[in-house]
């Protein structure tokens, strides 16, 4: 009976314990991303182009279909869950782009609390380098081009959001259940029906996959059946996505992708963009250090997974960067793998332990975030402040009333005449939105017969 009462006693000590730890875990996430919101509310953007997805929510809510143009089947958005998002809040009378901030907002939020979680997981044996990976953390907020990107009217944050749910679900956090399982498999599809160019992430977690089972030793049979269980539904609807893109629009990718990838090169332009991206964010280079460090030092288990996934997800995505040349908003493309990034280095600063790298690294990391840099004023791009300058005009669309209202750096100037944006204008054509893109799309068609 004595010894019955120690080890119950013992046992609900330690149950007590880590309940208390992640309620601090909980608190430390919730506090970050109270700081982030404050952070994005300092600096709200709008960027144009989310206005483009509006305007086809708009045309399928009215019973005209997924087009810009009534009666021209013209696949101009990149974004189809999201463009599904606008529309349900169109169809219940809600502003598309307050609710498109919002849930823009509530992901970034989220993102920032799940890396709070993996940096303060009552896992790490020394105290250094745990406040160390909590510390890493704040390059969630600190970049000053990360925090209003969450509320533009764009995808970008919820993109950051599934590929680091990823990560965790498929390997840092596995467990056994149905419940995890339908997580797992119901992230892929949200991913590539978000965003195709996210089946990079999913190509990257098979790999991690495959890797964790070679190391593990298990068989090609038991390997098979997670790549089914876990991919099965996201091939299914992207199959069933792309034969309708198929019918529908009579092609299988968007007419984005030849005005931007078909039969052009733009391999300059995309190295010229990464290191635009690297000179004004330094810090990029501590994340990459110390993910790299704990690649190499952390060699099986659940952390081992997800930084070799961490780490082929990033490479694929900044060689598709660099293959389209970029973009010309203010650096939105590496924004999406920021957050990935930023868990990577948390993961790998986890596995270098007790020695004083973390640290170091976590130091220098924020440091260079936090002053502002001259390659930064030199090579950041422009935003537009405040949307207040676009707003809803009449049943066609947006309006903004100055040309100088566009973000980037003018490439849009000239689309914007009269006060009226490519995604407000009742004919896109007017402004030659579209039949420049046909013509391309087009040409690429003959020459592919």
């Amino acid at each position: 009976m004595p010894n019955e009462a120690v080890s119950r006693l013992t046992r609900d000590r330690g149950t007590l314990a880590s309940r208390l730890r992640w309620g601090l875990a909980w608190a430390v996430g919730i506090a970050f991303a109270v700081w982030a919101f404050v952070r994005w509310r300092a600096g709200q953007v709008t960027f144009d182009d989310s206005l483009i997805s509006f305007r086809y929510a708009e045309n399928l809510v009215h019973g005209r279909g997924l087009v810009y143009n009534a009666g021209e089947r013209v696949e101009g958005y990149t974004n189809f869950l999201w463009v599904l998002v606008a529309a349900a809040a169109i169809r219940l009378g809600s502003d598309p782009l307050a609710a498109t901030r919002a849930a823009g907002v509530g992901a970034y939020m989220a993102t920032v609390v799940l890396a709070a979680l993996i940096a303060s997981r009552p896992v790490l044996p020394f105290r250094r380098a745990r406040l160390a990976c909590v510390a890493l953390v704040a390059l969630l907020v600190l970049p000053s081009g990360l925090a209003p990107f969450a509320g533009t009217g764009l995808e970008t944050s919820f993109v950051a959001l599934i590929v680091v749910a990823i990560g965790v679900v498929h390997h840092l956090a596995s467990r056994p259940g149905r419940a995890h399982w339908a997580l797992a498999a119901f992230l892929p599809l949200v991913a590539v029906l978000t965003r195709l160019d996210v089946g990079l992430a999913l190509a990257a977690s098979a790999l991690a996959s495959a890797v964790h089972h070679l190391r593990s030793r298990l068989t090609v049979s038991s390997y098979a059946r997670h790549m089914v269980s876990t991919f099965g539904l996201a091939a299914l609807g992207l199959a069933a996505f792309i034969a309708w893109k198929r019918v529908y629009y009579g092609d299988f990718v968007p007419n984005t992708f030849y005005a931007k990838a078909a039969d052009h090169s733009h391999v300059d332009a995309g190295l010229a963009y990464v290191v635009a991206f690297v000179q004004s964010y330094p810090s990029v280079m501590v994340l990459v250090m110390l993910a790299a460090s704990g690649l190499f030092t952390v060699r099986s288990g659940p952390r081992a997974s997800f930084l070799v996934y961490a780490a082929t997800a990033c490479a694929l995505h900044v060689a598709y960067v660099i293959r389209v040349g970029g973009d010309f908003m203010e650096y939105r493309f590496m924004w999406k793998y920021w957050p990935l990034l930023v868990c990577a280095a948390i993961v790998g600063a986890e596995g270098i332990g007790a020695r004083a790298v973390p640290v170091i690294g976590a130091a220098l990391a924020i440091g260079v975030a936090v002053v502002p840099t001259i390659l930064e004023k030199r090579f950041g791009m422009r935003v537009t402040r405040g949307d207040e300058r676009i707003r809803r005009h009449g049943q066609g669309g947006w309006r903004c009333p100055r040309p100088s209202a566009t973000s980037g750096h003018g490439r849009r100037d000239d689309a914007c005449r009269d006060g009226l944006l490519h995604a407000g204008c009742d004919d896109g054509r007017s402004v030659g939105a579209q039949r420049p893109l046909r013509r391309t799309h087009e040409a690429s068609r003959r020459r592919r017969r």
